[in-house]
């Protein structure tokens, strides 16, 4: 009799059909998230697709510095090598350049020039610089190498904007939408769309440096263009890593103008030098005219007194 009902029970329970996953699934309409689960999306520009959309890395925000220093129980020391003008170890070149991208995204505002950029918050952002990295040799030119690799990242940031810029048919539709990523404030981005970004001459310049440039002439080692004639600064240089690099036509430009400077200081004290030497010169002529009348003057007198003397001689003996 038990083994009867038992028979019957498992006939019961092989006879119903269990639910399948994707049943309840489908069960389930669209947009009843449960609050565990918010419809979080992010805005696009019009002409993004959603469905090209592909996740990449997103900028640095310090984190792996910030628990270096935890470890370390000290902020991580950047030596500035005087001759590669960076650091020459990876974790510190790493450590650096991605703190001043940081720095240049959020602390400072991306201005149409570098020049630009106001002292006070080029000082801001190395105040902040020195809350997380120590620079063991903070010189005047070390700083001023610093400076040029936070102008670099300053320049990318600013080039990733007008790539942002350029997705908008109209640049008053770009500014209602301002980028979400980094600091940039409202202000700032009103300014390079109305300034910059919306200039043709700008737009130009930007499609002509997509072009590569044709070489002519006989072929120059480029170690010996940059180390020679051109100069060095710290810069990435694909495929080959940090490095010398050639510096651009505005530094050279400005290594020019130092240069004059310090010619027309050395011409000045030339010119000072001479004007020196002709007032002692005219102070010699002076002088040996001078002598020059005393002499004849004294020989005049001589010559006056030879004759008084003959005439007495021959008057005595006639």
């Amino acid at each position: 009799m038990v083994n009867t009902i038992r028979s019957r029970s498992n006939s019961s329970s092989s006879s119903t059909p269990l639910p399948s996953l994707s049943q309840g699934r489908a069960s389930i309409p669209q947009g009843s998230l449960s609050p565990s689960q918010p419809d979080v999306t992010t805005p696009q520009p019009p002409s993004s697709d959603s469905n090209t959309y592909k996740s990449v890395r997103g900028s640095t925000r310090g984190i792996a510095l910030r628990k270096l220093n935890k470890k370390n129980n000290n902020k991580l020391t950047i030596h500035i090598d005087p001759v590669q003008r960076r650091p020459t170890d990876s974790v510190e070149s790493a450590k650096l350049s991605s703190e001043l991208g940081q720095l240049s995204r959020e602390s400072l505002p991306v201005p149409i020039k570098w020049k630009n950029v106001k002292k006070i918050e080029l000082m801001r952002a190395f105040d902040q610089l020195d809350m997380n990295l120590i620079i063991d040799n903070p010189i005047d030119e070390n700083m001023k190498n610093i400076e040029d690799i936070l102008k670099n990242r300053s320049r990318a940031q600013r080039h990733r904007l007008n790539k942002y810029f350029q997705k908008f048919p109209a640049a008053e539709e770009a500014i209602q939408h301002k980028p979400s990523y980094g600091g940039l404030t409202q202000e700032n981005w009103e300014m390079l769309c109305t300034t910059l970004f919306s200039d043709p001459k700008y737009q130009v310049a930007m499609e002509n440096r997509k072009i590569d440039a044709e070489t002519k002439g006989e072929i120059v080692d480029v170690d010996k263009i940059a180390d020679d004639v051109l100069g060095k600064r710290s810069s990435y240089i694909v495929g080959l890593g940090y490095g010398p690099k050639p510096n651009k036509s505005n530094s050279g430009m400005r290594i020019l103008q130092e240069t004059l400077k310090e010619k027309d200081r050395e011409c000045a004290a030339l010119r000072e030098e001479r004007d020196t030497l002709m007032e002692e010169m005219n102070d010699m002529k002076s002088t040996l005219a001078e002598h020059s009348r005393l002499f004849e003057k004294f020989e005049d007198g001589d010559s006056k007194d030879e004759r008084r003397t003959n005439d007495a001689i021959y008057s005595f003996r006639f």
